[in-house]
C-alpha cells in the first residue's frame, strides 16, 4: 500500500502510530499539497488531518478525481469554539471545521465525538478509530502517595480561538494562581501556552507532557487531549471551563468558576471511588480502541483501498443514529459561497480554488516578479529563461 499524506512527517507522521506494524507493505509519502509534480499512479489512498486550508481542499479534489479514497484522521478532542468560533487558524470567513466534509472517511477518536459529528450529518463517513499515537502510552502514573502531592495545570497548545475564550481562560488561570499561591503543601506544575505564561508570569514547565503526567497526583486541564491522556493513566482529572457553552468532552470533575476550585482540588488529591469509576466511564465514551487505535486505522485504510465506501464494519457508528444533515447556509452565513446554491461541497471547493488563484495573482505585483518580467523581456530567447517566460504567460492568463 502506498499512502500519500498531505502534511509533513514531523506532524502528521506522528499521528499514525506504528502503522507499518499492521500494513506490512506500507510506503508513506508526504506532500504539502497535490500538484502536477506529484505522481499519483502508484498511490493507494490519501490521508489528511484538516480541510480548512484551501490547498488541502484542492488536493482532496485532485485525489478523488483520480479515483483515490481520502481518509481524514482526527488526532484529538473537539471543543465548541474550535468548531464554531475558530478565529485562531481556521478563520470562519474563509473555512469551516468538517462542514461540509470533503473526505470519504472521517476517523474519530471516540463514541461521544462520533455522536456529535453524526449530528452534523456525517454518520455514513464516520469510523471509530481512537488516537494511534497514544497506543504505547503508559496506563498508570508514577506518583507516590507518600510524596508531596503535585497538581498539573495545563492548557491546549492553542489556548483560545477567539477573544471571548481568551478572556475566560485568563480569568480561570488567574483564579488558579491565586488559589495555589496559598497552598504550600501542594506542588503545582504549569503547562501553559507560551504567550499566556509570559502575560501572567507563570513559570511554564520545561519537561515533556509524559514526564509531567508521570509525577502528577491530579490534573486540571482546559479542554484538550491532555484530559484523555491523564485519564488514560488513571490520574484524577478535572476540566476547567468558565464559558457557558456546550461541552464536547465529559469529565468527572469540572471547574466552572472560582468557587469550584478548592473542593475540586481536594477531591483530585483524595479521589472518591465513585468519582474514579465515573471517570473511567467518561474515558470509555471519549476514547475508543485504547491501545489498538493503530490497528483500527489500518483497517479503515484497507477498507478504503478496497473501494468499500458504503460497507458497514465494526468501526462504523450505528447507522440507526439519527444524524440530520445540516443547513450550511444557516450555520455559516458569513461564508458567501454557501449562499450561492445548495451544492455546499462544490461551493466549498470553488471557494478554495478562487482564494488560491487570488494568492497567485497577488504574487505578480511583488518585486521579484517585476524583476522577472524585466529579465524575461531582455533574455527570453535564452534556454534558461524560456521556462520562466512560459510561467509568466500562464500567470498572466489567470
Amino acid at each position: 500500500m502506498h499512502l500519500l499524506v498531505i502534511g509533513c512527517k514531523e506532524h502528521e507522521g506522528g499521528m499514525l502510530g506504528e502503522l507499518a506494524e499492521y500494513i506490512s507493505d506500507l510506503t508513506i509519502i508526504y506532500h504539502d499539497h497535490l500538484g502536477e509534480d506529484v505522481d499519483l499512479s502508484e498511490i493507494s489512498a490519501v490521508l489528511v488531518s484538516q480541510e480548512w486550508k484551501e490547498s488541502t481542499r484542492m488536493s482532496i479534489k485532485c485525489a478523488q478525481d483520480s479515483g483515490l479514497p481520502v481518509v481524514y484522521l482526527m488526532d484529538g478532542v473537539i471543543e465548541w469554539d474550535y468548531v464554531w468560533n475558530n478565529q485562531s487558524f481556521v478563520r470562519p470567513e474563509r473555512a469551516t471545521v468538517l462542514q461540509p466534509l470533503l473526505s470519504d472517511f472521517l476517523c474519530v477518536i471516540g463514541q461521544h465525538p462520533a455522536r456529535i459529528l453524526a449530528g452534523l450529518g456525517l454518520t455514513e463517513k464516520i469510523r471509530l478509530v481512537g488516537i494511534p499515537r497514544l497506543d504505547a502510552s503508559p496506563r498508570t502514573s508514577q506518583s507516590i502517595a507518600s510524596n508531596k502531592p503535585s497538581v498539573l495545570v495545563t492548557t491546549a497548545k492553542t489556548a483560545s480561538h477567539n477573544v471571548a475564550q481568551d478572556i475566560a481562560v485568563v480569568e480561570a488561570l488567574q483564579d488558579l494562581q491565586d488559589y495555589f499561591s496559598n497552598q504550600a503543601e501542594v506542588d503545582v506544575v504549569w503547562r501553559v501556552d507560551a504567550g499566556l505564561a509570559q502575560r501572567l508570569g507563570i513559570p511554564a514547565s520545561a519537561s515533556s507532557m509524559e514526564e509531567d503526567l508521570h509525577v502528577a497526583s491530579g490534573v486540571i486541564s482546559f479542554t484538550s487531549t491532555c484530559l484523555l491522556e491523564s485519564m488514560l493513566m488513571q490520574i484524577p482529572t478535572a476540566q476547567v471551563d468558565y464559558r457557558s457553552c456546550p461541552g464536547y468532552v465529559t469529565t468527572a470533575w469540572n471547574i466552572h468558576s472560582k468557587k469550584d476550585i478548592a473542593s475540586v482540588v481536594q477531591e483530585l488529591l483524595y479521589p472518591p471511588e465513585n468519582m474514579m469509576a465515573y471517570q473511567s466511564l467518561c474515558l470509555e465514551d471519549e476514547l475508543t480502541n485504547a491501545g489498538a487505535a493503530t490497528e483500527a486505522l489500518a483497517a479503515v485504510l484497507r477498507e478504503a483501498c478496497a473501494g468499500q465506501l458504503k460497507e458497514q464494519s465494526r468501526y462504523v457508528v450505528a447507522p440507526e443514529f439519527p444524524g440530520a444533515a445540516m443547513d450550511f447556509r444557516r450555520a455559516h452565513p458569513q461564508i458567501s459561497s454557501f449562499s450561492v446554491a445548495d451544492g455546499a461541497k462544490v461551493q466549498y471547493l470553488l471557494d478554495a480554488a478562487y482564494r488560491l488563484q487570488q494568492k497567485q495573482r497577488a504574487l505578480l505585483t511583488t518585486p521579484p516578479f517585476k524583476i522577472l518580467r524585466i529579465l524575461v523581456g531582455l533574455f527570453g530567447w535564452l534556454p534558461g529563461f524560456r521556462k520562466a517566460a512560459k510561467l509568466q504567460q500562464d500567470l498572466d492568463k489567470m
